[in-house]
């Protein structure tokens, strides 16, 4: 299950750079900006894991400068990646967010691996098979 996240780190750069960012629905969104919410909704479904997104504020849309996409890109991907590490019962992956404005950056590769965080480098993440028979989730599934 795909999930909107919005992490404090993330927001709070966001704002710096984009003050009006705090007005879009996403920043007041509870369960999307607050990780003890979500948690809580989550324990109500135990079996469940999501692959997280950024919430949706595009950085090529909001954000002037590419340098400033590319920052606030790798603070974004650095919170996903450390989610995903410290939770993995509650999440089996993340999609990077990119600096569309930057084509360059935006390709960036990353390590090997199933599944590629922008900036990665920093995270050693487990690929997905690896993960959910980990968890008990491989019976029945590819």
């Amino acid at each position: 299950m795909a999930a909107h996240i919005l992490t404090p780190n993330f927001a709070k750069k966001y704002a710096q750079l984009v003050p009006a960012i705090g007005d879009r629905i996403e920043m007041k969104t509870p369960a999307v900006a607050d990780l003890e919410i979500r948690m809580r909704l989550m324990s109500r479904y135990p079996r469940v894991l999501q692959v997280l997104t950024m919430a949706n504020l595009p950085l090529e849309r909001y954000v002037e400068k590419s340098e400033d996409a590319i920052e606030l890109a790798k603070i974004g991907n650095d919170d996903l990646a450390d989610l995903v590490l410290r939770y993995p019962d509650k999440f089996m992956g993340a999609a990077a967010i990119l600096p569309m404005n930057d084509v360059d950056a935006a390709c960036y590769d990353g390590p090997d691996g199933f599944l590629r965080i922008f900036w990665g480098e920093t995270h050693a993440l487990r690929d997905r098979r690896s993960a959910r028979s980990e968890m008990g989730y491989d019976r029945g599934y590819d």
